[in-house]
This record gives C-alpha cells, structure tokens and sequence, in this order.
C-alpha cells in the first residue's frame, strides 16, 4: 500500500492587500509560486524527477459586508 514518495516543497508568497494601511483595507490577495520536487517517486528514484511541478496561486478575499475595523 504505501507510495514510498520522498521530495519538498519550496514556496514563495506575497500578499500585498489586507494590511491596516492598505488603499483596499477590506480586499486581501494572495500570490504563490509553489514547486515540488520529488526524489523518490513511487518507490523508484530513477526518473523521480520527471514528477516534479510548478503551480502558480492566486487567492482572492473580500470583506464587503464589515467585519473591518481599523
């Protein structure tokens, strides 16, 4: 049973809204780069590489309806 899989994650994230002194206090984003890389891949280390991935993010948030308050 087990897929015997081995890597890590490496991630970068950047979240230019949301803050108290932000122009849209009541937006928040979020943009991400994330890539997995794998040295191990169902049991077999040659090829693992093959697995690895690249994803891009982007989280949207809005408070529209209060709930803010600075």
């Amino acid at each position: 049973g087990s897929p015997d899989t081995e890597g890590f994650v490496a991630e970068l994230a950047y979240v230019p809204f949301g803050k108290p002194d932000s122009p849209i206090p009541w937006f928040n984003g979020r943009l991400a780069l994330q890539y997995y890389a794998y040295t191990r891949f169902n049991g077999a280390t040659a090829n693992a590489a093959n697995n690895n991935a690249i994803y891009l993010n982007l989280w949207l948030t809005s408070d529209l309806f209060g709930g803010y308050s600075p």
